[in-house]
This record gives structure tokens, sequence and C-alpha cells, in this order.
């Protein structure tokens, strides 16, 4: 039987990225090669990231609704 996951975070808002990237300058000049107020800028809420786990969930149900008919 699959096994299916994700690695994301829809309750991290802009400003709780921001608060984190500020406790950690190294980390994020290391991933980036960026200044923090650089990213900053360019970081913007995202509905979309609302409704990515509904998705993923609705894919999954589809996915063993099919499955569970050709058994």
């Amino acid at each position: 039987r699959p096994i299916y996951a994700t690695q994301f975070h829809p309750e991290l808002t802009a400003t709780d990225l921001h608060d984190r990237l500020r406790q950690y300058p190294e980390y994020r000049q290391s991933r980036t090669g960026r200044t923090f107020e650089s990213f900053t800028r360019q970081t913007r809420e995202s509905r979309e990231s609302n409704r990515l786990l509904r998705r993923f969930l609705e894919l999954l149900s589809d996915r063993q609704l099919v499955q569970s008919r050709t058994v």
C-alpha cells in the first residue's frame, strides 16, 4: 500500500517566516544568498497555500476510491 506524506506548513505566515529568519541569519544567508531586507521585500502571503493541504487530501481520497474499486 502506498504511503503519502507532505512537508508543508500552511500555518506559517510571511510575518512568522520573517521572525524565524531573523533568529537564524546564517541559515537565511547560506540558503538564499540574499540580505534579510531583499528576501522579505519579495515575500508575500499565499492564499493558495491555505488550499494546498485540502486539495492534497481530496486527491488522495479520489485515488483511494479508485483503488478500492479496482481491487
